[in-house]
């Protein structure tokens, strides 16, 4: 018996929350039909920059930026809040920050080391390693150049 175009749609979300809102890894990337405007949104992540985040017209405030674009910067903060119970699983709380955003070199690190590149075959791709980036191959190949 075939399932229902909703049975198959909550599936598809289902799967789409485990994958996309793992906290262990970036959201994936959606091309093609898989890509919609509302994905492409969530896609993004708030961070908080410390003291930086009031100097910088609330950098750390992207989600509810790239979903409605047209709110004011100045607007962002009020809005982010009115916004999470709303979006609920959906909205990946951003890790808190003391004065200074030490915790964001954490990430860039592990960009760095793990989040290379994005393949351009299939509609749903995540970041990929490239190994030979990474550890002693890097060493062994510069070697023998």
């Amino acid at each position: 018996m075939a399932a229902s175009a909703t049975q198959e749609a909550d599936c598809k979300a289902s799967e789409d929350a485990r994958l996309f809102f793992d906290a262990a890894k970036p959201p994936p990337f959606r091309i093609g039909d898989e890509w919609s405007y509302l994905r492409g949104g969530l896609t993004t992540v708030d961070r908080d920059y410390g003291w930086i985040n009031n100097i910088h017209h609330d950098i750390g405030t992207h989600v509810i930026h790239h979903l409605f674009p047209q709110i004011p910067h100045y607007h962002l903060v009020e809005a982010t809040k009115a916004a999470r119970p709303v979006l609920g699983r959906y909205y990946r709380e951003p890790e808190k920050s003391g004065p200074l955003p030490l915790h964001l070199f954490g990430v860039l690190l592990r960009s760095l080391r793990v989040d290379h590149f994005v393949s351009d075959v299939g509609d749903v791709v995540y970041y990929q390693t490239d190994h030979s980036l990474n550890g002693t191959d890097w060493a062994e190949d510069a070697k023998h150049k």
